[in-house]
Order: structure tokens, then C-alpha cells, then sequence
């Protein structure tokens, strides 16, 4: 039994039983384990709710009736599209997806500032918002 508060389950004790840390917003990020998730080329996803139950990787889809975005410069070769809630850039020389997460509804609308930097999602719904993401750091 180890004797920090993280206990992976099937190690001497049920599942019942097992207790995990906590995680901090963004800390998978700094964990060895996380980029072996996909043959160590595990994509980074950023998300504004914090923990979530689930760890979106890759996204698969496009939602049709939101324009594409060629967000390419001299730095970089890239598109910005939205599937349901998310937003993706994706790289066309890595093949690697960086996913901005914070919505609660599907987005409605996008735009793309004219030095193809700044990034804005909106969605429509209950608790609807606009939010404003920088493409080269994803924050």
C-alpha cells in the first residue's frame, strides 16, 4: 500500500475502497502518463471548467453550419473549426489537435482577428458566452 493519498485500484485494495488525489486544473498536462496516452503524441486540451469527468483527446466531426477558419501564417499551417461545444485547432504539418473547452452549449459562431491570433467562440443556450482565446497559447 502506498503511502500518499493516491492508490491506483487494483493494488491491494477494491474499488470501493480507493481514494484519489485531487487534480488541479491543467496538471495532466505535467504528467509523464498522460503523453503515453496516444503513443506519447497525446493532443493538449485546455478547459475553463476545471475537472472534468471526462479527458477530451481528439475530436472527431465538424459542425457544418460554423464557417472553417484557415488560421495558417508564417509560423504555422492551421485551421480552427468547431465540433458541438468545443472548439479545434488543428495542425495540418503535426496532424495534432489543441481543443478549447469552456462552453456548456454548442457554439453558434466563431470569428478570427485579421493577424489570425485571437480566436472568439460564442454559444447559444441557457448561460450563453462569448469567450476570447489567444491560438498561440490557447488561453
Amino acid at each position: 500500500m502506498s503511502t500518499d493519498n493516491s492508490v491506483v485500484a487494483g493494488e491491494g485494495e477494491d474499488f470501493e475502497s480507493t481514494r484519489m488525489s485531487p487534480v488541479t486544473p491543467g496538471s495532466y498536462l505535467n504528467d509523464p502518463a498522460f503523453y503515453e496516452m496516444k503513443n506519447d503524441e497525446a493532443n493538449e486540451s485546455l478547459s475553463l471548467k476545471g475537472n472534468n469527468a471526462l479527458n477530451l483527446v481528439w475530436s472527431f466531426g465538424i459542425n457544418r453550419n460554423v464557417p472553417i477558419h484557415n488560421i495558417s501564417d508564417a509560423n504555422r499551417q492551421a485551421v480552427f473549426y468547431v465540433t458541438a461545444h468545443t472548439g479545434v485547432l488543428y495542425d495540418c504539418i503535426t496532424n495534432k489537435q489543441k481543443l478549447l473547452q469552456g462552453h456548456c452549449n454548442d457554439l453558434s459562431c466563431t470569428c478570427v482577428s485579421g493577424n489570425k491570433r485571437w480566436l472568439a467562440t460564442a454559444d447559444k443556450g441557457k448561460d450563453s458566452m462569448i469567450i476570447v482565446w489567444d491560438s498561440y497559447t490557447r488561453y
